[in-house]
């Protein structure tokens, strides 16, 4: 009697940790399935909706009015743990990135100006805080998880999407990419 026992708890030990092993194989397709990757291998010609997005300044800013330039675009939200560090990422590209003309944007994903205008006191940008309330232009690129960041080239097209932290030595090879080349950082 005892081993009949022990063989069924035995064998609803490995079903369990099938079922387990199941869900942690599902689990992991479904986050690196939806933490995107880069738009260069999976939308050749991704253009950016020519929306105009207020900034936190209250001047509009829309992509179209970067033309020419090569622009890092940090899609986050306040609530976002994640996007605190991308932030830093990000901080410290704009230092070594912006005296050679690539334009950096924030822009907050769909929360009011006062909540991220809150938020901003405590951590500030050293780049323009768009507001994207009603995601006009987050939505169409299909950002829907936090931190995502976008590089648009100098003709307007998107060159890099990535949702999650993007490192900074894959920002870098992006940017090389897109031909903006630096001293070594």
């Amino acid at each position: 009697m005892k081993d009949l026992r022990q063989d069924r708890f035995v064998g609803l030990r490995r079903a369990l940790g099938g079922l387990a092993l199941t869900g942690l194989v599902g689990l992991a397709f479904w986050v690196g399935w939806n933490l995107g990757v880069p738009a260069t291998a999976q939308n050749n010609q991704l253009s950016p909706p020519g929306v105009r997005l207020a900034s936190l300044s209250g001047t509009e800013f829309g992509l179209t009015d970067l033309l020419g330039k090569v622009v890092i675009v940090d899609f986050w939200t306040t609530w976002c743990g994640p996007c605190r560090l991308q932030a830093e990422i990000l901080e410290q590209l704009y230092l070594e990135y912006s005296p050679h003309g690539v334009q950096f944007l924030a822009v907050s994903v769909a929360e009011e100006a006062e909540i991220v205008r809150e938020f901003v006191v405590d951590r500030p940008f050293r780049y323009p805080v768009l507001l994207d309330s009603e995601e006009r232009l987050s939505e169409p690129l299909g950002v829907f998880s936090f931190p995502t960041v976008m590089i648009v080239d100098r003709q307007g097209q998107v060159a890099y999407l990535h949702a999650g932290i993007s490192p900074t030595e894959t920002l870098r090879r992006e940017l090389r990419e897109v031909g903006v080349e630096v001293g070594a950082g």
